[in-house]
């Protein structure tokens, strides 16, 4: 039986960034940051530092105060061969996120992914 550390790996002991080994053996970072107790995930390329995935949140009302209702998991059309790695790592990062009890973006069960040329590159 894998562990969550054996497919999901930290990049160190004290990082948040975890390690994504994907299809084409190439080993990709996802990294998490907090800005004001949100959470944003990245899935960068490390030979390119572009994001291959990235999760965006929408704004369920018009003031600032508003919580986020729903997210889009943006897949960039050259990661689409491993998409089925990209959105399996990403559900479990995110409940990883929230049982650490950071505020909820959205949730995980309304994700989407959107894939093709109106997904925007992220460098």
């Amino acid at each position: 039986m894998h562990t969550l550390a054996d497919w999901l790996p930290k990049k160190n002991p004290l990082s948040r960034t975890r390690i994504l080994v994907g299809s084409d053996g190439e080993r990709y970072h996802w990294k998490q940051t907090t800005n004001w107790g949100r959470a944003a995930l990245k899935l960068i390329n490390p030979h390119t530092s572009c994001a291959i995935a990235e999760v965006r949140s929408a704004r369920s009302g018009t003031g600032l105060f508003s919580k986020d209702r729903r997210m889009a998991l943006l897949i960039q059309p050259e990661a689409t061969p491993m998409l089925d790695v990209i959105v399996l790592s990403f559900i479990i990062l995110d409940q990883i996120r929230r049982e650490q009890g950071l505020e909820c973006s959205a949730d995980a069960g309304l994700a989407a992914a959107r894939i093709g040329s109106n997904a925007a590159v992220v460098c």
